[in-house]
């Protein structure tokens, strides 16, 4: 009672997930141990020689370090590129997938042992779960939670966090609303196209793909013009097809330069041609 919590990105405590999330940081003693032990399991040690050969040492982990990196090793063998994970250009490893993207924050045991398997790094990160975060810990220790958040959804949502967390909402509106005077306004689609409307419904695919044509060209006399793709791979095909529709209409040697990617595939690919192309 009267205890208060107020912070920033509220939404982050939704319980959309997995409801406890633990934190794991490096340990510098048990990545060493880790890497001696994976030297040895690459050179086919066994479990036993491995036991036999740190029979010695004073630290108390070396028993769990010894059994979960004979498990993690084994799994990161089997584990499957582009269905557990992807090269990563940028940091020259192989990185978790999540989401179907590339995380190279992302940490596994069983990845450090087949990133080290292949030659792509010389050491094991072997890092210990420190705490874990409990939400419905969270709920059940404060009086009121107080946050702001970019992020609450629309009616439906709202709704459902009404009636689940019994939220309330308000509004707190952008510093030049605040301002005398301000020419701070609320943005408006624009019509365009041959109808002049903001939105636009084709019966097929195709008839679509040629109205989005038209319009961005049409568009992009004015402004840049950024079209969002349901996925990598329909931003693939977008790509390519806008890229001929630019061919059609006479630029040319200027189609590729005009239709520029920046979708999660080139990223993981070319991140400097990437970051050139924004």
């Amino acid at each position: 009672e009267g205890r208060v919590l107020i912070l920033d990105e509220v939404d982050a405590l939704i319980i959309d997930e997995e409801p406890n999330e633990a934190f794991v940081y490096p340990n510098q003693e048990l990545s060493d141990m880790a890497t001696s032990v994976a030297q040895a399991m690459a050179n086919g040690a066994t479990v036993d020689q491995l036991r036999e050969a740190l029979r010695g040492s004073p630290h108390p982990a070396t028993e769990r370090v010894i059994r979960e990196m004979s498990s993690e090793w084994a799994r990161g063998r089997q584990m499957k590129a582009s269905d557990d994970f992807v090269y990563a250009k940028e940091v020259g490893r192989y990185c978790m997938l999540q989401g179907g993207r590339a995380n190279p924050k992302a940490w596994s045991l069983a990845l450090e042992c087949r990133n080290f398997q292949d030659g792509l790094c010389r050491e094991i990160l072997f890092q210990e779960r420190m705490f874990v975060m409990s939400r419905p810990r969270v709920f059940r220790k404060y009086h009121r939670i107080l946050g702001l958040s970019g992020s609450i959804g629309s009616e439906a949502e709202r709704t459902f966090l009404k009636q689940t967390y019994r939220a309330s909402f308000f509004e707190v509106p952008p510093f030049l609303k605040t301002c005398k005077g301000s020419p701070f306004h609320e943005a408006v689609p624009v019509a365009l196209g041959p109808q002049q409307q903001a939105i636009y419904v084709e019966h097929t695919p195709d008839a679509q793909l040629a109205r989005l044509a038209e319009v961005a060209f049409e568009a992009r006399d004015r402004v840049p013009v950024l079209i969002i793709a349901r996925d990598r791979a329909q931003c693939d095909q977008l790509v390519q097809s806008l890229r001929l529709a630019a061919r059609s209409r006479g630029f040319g040697v200027l189609s590729d330069d005009m239709v520029r990617s920046l979708s999660r595939t080139l990223y993981e690919q070319d991140p400097g041609q990437w970051k050139d192309n924004l």
